[in-house]
């Protein structure tokens, strides 16, 4: 086996009151790698997977390849069973053994596909994801022809598929476009983060359900529960057509800023060693942001805000790992005209910051929650934008407007309550965090909110 002697650059980065410490992890013989997977390693560290087929591991002790030969892989998990990997491929979920604990995978295990796959540099495979009972979720991306046009003669593409416990693979979602990511919350539900595309204004998180039809109208026919219904949609014309797909479709659970490029997805499972955001999921945006997701279920309804908790990180971060330590790993991919991109990059959460922790809808506005005493709130403000999916395939989401809120803050004033009038559903509501103060004069850690208000209480 193989070992790499791993430095490490002290390179630091400090962003809305000192929220994120950033190192990059030098890895000698992998300059230029683009990193497409991250999991924890049963044994300590880390495996990371990159775009060129090759896993490795990452250790105290060093660097070594567990793996090579995969076909673009783009994700990576680690099975609850010693010495057991799984990874995502183009063409399926494939099930790495490392059968005599030496570090280094002896048996690639098929275990699952049944999409359609032809060799089309369209046809990405992304978001793994697996639940408490033993299923694992991807999605698939839409197989497009030379001249940008779906091929409808591939199977399962555009969707969300779901592959039970002994490897069987079945259609779980349809309307897919541009998922990036996905987790099962520690309620087993299945969210997905998906960037804008063609039925789809903005990037947002999607709470998903088996049957839910996500907007795409080119993947429906593989729901044998809608099917029949496609052809009555496309004998309509023009908006009549778009507002009966609209009235299919699951609203996003949580819409991002317009800029946001999504890149992957995590959930805090620290219990507390990350802080106080348990349970809440981190998100990646490869301009250089990170993003922090709270959802809100309202009756039957997922909805929920996302928090701005860090700028100006490097570009191209993609991929996120939250250790059991509560420590980040990010993968970047490669920059085009940096020489330098690529790789790994650890990262620690300034714990004991102070930080708009979560933001709740209530009868007649919203329920603002602090990891400390809040100092003043005179300067807060909040706007308001509409969205909605029938004036065009993609939706739309008007400009946010001034609102006019008053407020309450609790006599711990560790809550503040914003009072809104006439809120509709389908609607956005942002706070603007950047002026708030703690009691000994700290700023939040988050510099904006974005609640997705999809239904009132």
């Amino acid at each position: 086996m193989r070992y790499i002697l791993i430095l490490f650059i002290q390179t630091i980065f400090l962003f809305g009151g000192e929220s994120l410490t950033l190192t990059k992890v030098e890895l000698p013989d992998l300059t230029s790698v683009s990193v497409s997977g991250l999991c924890e390693d049963h044994s300590g560290g880390i495996k990371f997977s990159t775009s060129h087929g090759d896993i490795w591991s990452l250790k105290e002790g060093g660097l070594s390849l567990y793996a090579s030969g995969l076909q673009d892989p783009t994700g990576l998990l680690k099975s609850w069973r010693e010495g057991q990997y799984f990874a995502l491929q183009r063409s399926e979920i494939s099930k790495l053994v490392d059968e005599n604990r030496d570090d280094k995978a002896d048996l690639f295990e098929s275990f699952g596909k049944g999409w359609g796959f032809t060799g089309n540099s369209s046809e990405k495979v992304t978001a793994l994801a697996n639940d408490i009972d033993g299923n694992y979720y991807a999605a698939t991306s839409l197989s497009l022809s030379a001249d940008g046009y779906a091929n409808m003669g591939v199977k399962r593409r555009g969707v969300v598929f779901k592959v039970d416990y002994i490897g069987e693979s079945s259609v779980y979602a349809t309307g897919i476009e541009n998922v990036v990511a996905a987790e099962v919350t520690t309620d087993s539900e299945l969210v997905l983060a998906s960037n804008k595309s063609a039925y789809q204004f903005s990037a947002a998180l999607y709470h998903v359900e088996e049957g839910d039809f996500l907007g795409n109208p080119l993947s429906l026919k593989e729901d044998k529960t809608k099917s029949s219904l496609l052809p009555k949609i496309m004998r309509s014309q023009g908006k009549d057509r778009i507002a009966k797909f609209a009235q299919l479709r699951k609203l996003p659970s949580v819409v991002f800023p317009a800029t946001a490029e999504l890149g992957d997805m995590e959930m805090d499972q620290t219990e507390e060693k990350l802080g106080p955001y348990a349970g809440q999921l981190f998100i990646t945006d490869t301009s250089g942001l990170l993003y922090r997701a709270h959802l809100d279920k309202v009756g039957d309804v997922v909805q929920g805000a996302v928090f701005t908790m860090a700028k100006d990180l490097p570009k191209a971060l993609g991929e996120v790992l939250i250790n059991a330590e509560g420590q980040f790993y990010f993968g970047q991919n490669v920059v085009t005209d940096q020489p330098s991109s690529g790789g790994l990059f650890k990262a620690e959460l300034n714990k004991s910051g102070f930080d708009l922790k979560e933001m709740k809808v209530i009868q007649g506005g919203f329920k603002l929650e602090f990891t400390q005493p809040l100092k003043s709130f005179e300067e807060i403000d909040v706007s308001i934008a509409k969205y909605e999916f029938v004036s065009s395939k993609s939706g739309s989401m008007g400009e946010f407007k001034q609102a006019k809120p008053s407020f309450k803050l609790s006599a711990d004033k560790l809550s503040l309550t914003i009072l809104l009038k006439d809120l509709e559903p389908q609607t956005v509501v942002k706070v603007n965090c950047e002026k708030l103060m703690s009691a000994d004069g700290k700023p939040s850690l988050s510099s904006m909110a974005y609640y997705t208000l999809n239904k009132i209480p």
